[in-house]
């Protein structure tokens, strides 16, 4: 009986339904971030994302770089630093309207897999279990893209039920609110 039920069950739930917690999983963060602070711009302005590079650095990672090497890195993080702090939070909160349009989960998963090299590359945070369901997921849509079996994932119901998935995902599965310097899993020291 059990079974039978199953078999009935609609196979495309399952990328909807994880596209969705996906979603939720990175709207935390992004709320956590803005709300770090008294002001909701606070983490924009001054989330100074290239001195976590220079503390990777300084802790190990590109161990045989030296100073020289790695200040030009540095620079332009700093630079740029508005951009990447802008480019996060529109990517997290962005992932609210994941199910919008056909091209959107693509969209979001590949910024999410060069975000998180990103992240790598600059402070050695590997996010491995990030990684992996978000590209299994890019290589499920990437076979069956055509099909119209996906293309029912798209449908005004599931853009109507998403962002309601995603609200109802939040409480219930309460992701980490990593709010990158300022979370409870970072290590922080005080120099005396």
């Amino acid at each position: 009986l059990l079974v039978s039920k199953f078999r009935k069950l609609d196979a495309t739930v399952i990328p909807s339904l994880m596209l969705c917690l996906f979603a939720a999983f990175y709207l935390y963060p992004g709320i956590a971030k803005v709300s770090l602070t008294h002001r909701l711009v606070d983490w924009f302005l001054y989330n100074p994302v290239h001195e976590l590079f220079v503390a990777s650095w300084l802790h190990g990672w590109w161990g045989g770089a030296t100073y020289e090497q790695i200040e030009p890195w540095y620079e332009w993080l700093r630079a740029t630093n508005l951009l990447s702090t802008g480019f996060t939070l529109a990517f997290e909160f962005g992932m609210v309207v994941i199910l919008l349009h056909r091209w959107l989960p693509a969209v979001f998963l590949v910024a999410a897999v060069v975000f998180h090299t990103t992240v790598l590359l600059a402070s050695g945070i590997l996010f491995w279990e990030w990684w992996a369901p978000e590209l299994a997921m890019l290589g499920l849509l990437a076979t069956r893209w055509r099909r119209p079996d996906v293309a029912h994932i798209f449908s005004r119901r599931e853009r109507f039920l998403s962002p309601l998935l995603i609200a109802f995902a939040l409480p219930v599965f309460w992701p980490y609110a990593l709010g990158w310097l300022d979370s409870p899993y970072t290590i922080v020291y005080d120099l005396e």
